[in-house]
């Protein structure tokens, strides 16, 4: 998108707001330059494979155990070692849900 113009506010950064060419305006508060607002507002996607992990507990007085873990892996051996150490961490056998995505 190209952007018209910046409204920059000296005393009052919150009120900061980038104007478009289509009309659309968004807040860029405490940002001053293009630049910045490019990297806050249009933030790129990281490619890469993408795995979310939940540790989950079957009875009800342990449910504010459960625990999700997500981020990105080189690899499957070291997810598998990761949810091997996380297995001994959280003392679970196979409450285990796993889902995985490649972004990008």
């Amino acid at each position: 998108m190209k952007y018209e113009k910046i409204e920059l506010h000296n005393n009052a950064s919150e009120l900061n707001r980038i104007h478009f060419k289509n009309g659309v305006t968004l807040k860029c508060s405490g940002l001053t330059n293009i630049k910045d607002i490019r990297n806050k507002l249009f933030k790129q996607i990281k490619k890469g494979k993408f795995a979310t992990i939940e540790f989950l507990h079957n009875s009800e007085d342990n449910k504010w155990l459960d625990k999700t873990y997500s981020g990105y892996y080189n690899d499957y051996k070291q997810l598998l070692q990761f949810i091997n150490n996380m297995k001994k961490k959280h003392n679970l056998s196979d409450n285990i849900n796993i889902s995985l995505k490649y972004k990008g």
